[in-house]
């Protein structure tokens, strides 16, 4: 709690020396942002995008903001674009599996297997790749694929704990597959 009032102190004492600074706005409103205020903290990124538009993180966080935090899909999966043009960094992949969560919530699955595929490309992340296609499987209602996608994840990478949660959902998929998965 202390260390985000220091953030907030910190980036007003930035913007009391050049009040043009985006990272201090963009701070600014991680620090809202993570206070619950999600309106103030969308104000906060819309001034870091005035002073730099091309500020990746601050679209990111905002269309984080705007889809988490105040439900509009549409607005947040714009800013998630905007996020994803603007970086092409070695973490490129990471925007690209959260714009395609956010189709994946909204229903539009192939538009998300499209963004998990092109992270695939960049990072060849196995793994996480079959653990979000489960994911639109479970949500399809298509539990046995999505069980037999999730232990192909598993395969691949036994130590991410988020994966056990869909493993440990064997009481959706059909009864043949229940032994194998209370056995994994």
């Amino acid at each position: 709690k202390n260390f985000l009032d220091s953030v907030r102190i910190l980036a007003d004492k930035a913007l009391s020396l050049d009040d043009q600074l985006a990272d201090a706005y963009r701070t600014k409103g991680y620090y809202y942002r993570e206070k619950g205020l999600n309106e103030q903290a969308i104000k906060e990124f819309d001034k870091a995008l005035r002073y730099n538009p091309n500020d990746y993180l601050a679209y990111y966080n905002k269309g984080n903001v705007l889809r988490w935090g105040l439900g509009d899909y549409f607005q947040g999966i714009k800013n998630l674009h905007q996020a994803v043009i603007r970086n092409r960094g070695v973490d490129s992949p990471v925007y690209l599996r959260s714009l395609g969560y956010s189709y994946s919530d909204m229903g539009f699955w192939e538009k998300a297997k499209y963004y998990y595929t092109e992270a695939l490309t960049l990072d060849r992340d196995s793994a996480i790749y079959f653990h979000l296609l489960a994911r639109i499987e479970f949500n399809s209602e298509n539990f046995g694929e999505a069980f037999k996608l999730e232990k192909r994840a598993w395969g691949f990478d036994t130590t991410r704990i988020s994966f056990v949660g869909y493993l440990e959902s064997s009481y959706y998929v059909p009864d043949s597959l229940n032994y194998e998965a209370y056995s994994i």
